[in-house]
């Protein structure tokens, strides 16, 4: 089922490379670049699949291959998602993988459009919200972000708001990994976290696929990572099973 409302909310700074334009609009209300926005999507949580569609539109002079990363900002337990880009993965269960790029990328000459992008995301029925980051990467160097949007998808019942989740618990946790980059072992530490009851650490690649996990996590936590190939990866503190910060470390 399409969604039933789509709202800009605000507006952030994204990273770009040199002569890379690309506009995103919504399939459903062409026109507007919602390129560097937040949207919300609202459905009913009775729904079975709330979708979003996009397309992608190379306004640059020069051919571009990108890929998409997907990352999970806060997400209610027990959905799950799936973003189509090509071709479309298995649906993905919330808090799985918070981190996945897609495993193809589509070659954009200029002023083509490409229309493979949908986002799934299954409500199961649950009065709540789930936020994602979608980001649009330039397949030779993944750091290099050529567009990105956030979209909200809001299947609270009718009456009632988004009750206060994990993540905004949590806002101010910090996360200091030092050093970063980092060749051997690491220190996560962590702060402005009242209670590490429930707290986990992931570690994933760029892929999304889990590499480390730390069960027993406190304010100074340490990890091995000598063993890792170098390159990103990300390293997402959970609390129950629901992230609620996400921070970058570099392998080299």
């Amino acid at each position: 089922m399409k969604k039933a409302f789509l709202s800009v909310l605000t507006v952030f700074t994204l990273s770009s490379f040199a002569q890379v334009q690309l506009k995103i609009e919504d399939a459903a209300n062409p026109g507007a670049n919602i390129d560097g926005t937040t949207i919300t999507v609202v459905d009913v949580a009775s729904v079975f699949e709330i979708e979003l569609d996009l397309h992608v539109i190379n306004e640059g002079t020069n051919t571009v291959e990108l890929a998409v990363r997907t990352s999970e900002i806060d997400v209610c337990a027990n959905t799950s998602n799936a973003t189509c880009w090509v071709v479309c993965p298995p649906f993905n269960n919330a808090g799985d993988s918070p981190v996945q790029t897609s495993a193809f990328s589509e070659t954009i000459a200029p002023n083509d459009t490409v229309i493979s992008f949908a986002a799934h995301y299954k409500p199961e029925n649950l009065d709540c919200c789930s936020m994602f980051k979608y980001e649009w990467l330039d397949k030779g160097n993944f750091n290099a972000v050529v567009a990105s949007v956030i979209v909200r998808f809001d299947h609270t019942n009718a009456g009632t708001v988004c009750a206060v989740s994990v993540k905004e618990q949590e806002v101010n946790a910090e996360v200091l990994i030092s050093p970063n980059p980092a060749n051997d072992k690491i220190v996560l530490s962590l702060s402005n976290i009242e209670n590490f009851n429930g707290i986990s650490i992931h570690v994933f690649d760029m892929l999304g696929k889990k590499v480390s996990s730390i069960s027993q996590v406190g304010p100074i936590n340490n990890l091995n990572v000598s063993e890792f190939k170098n390159g990103m990866y990300f390293v997402s503190i959970m609390k129950n099973e629901s992230l609620i910060k996400t921070s970058k470390l570099i392998k080299e």
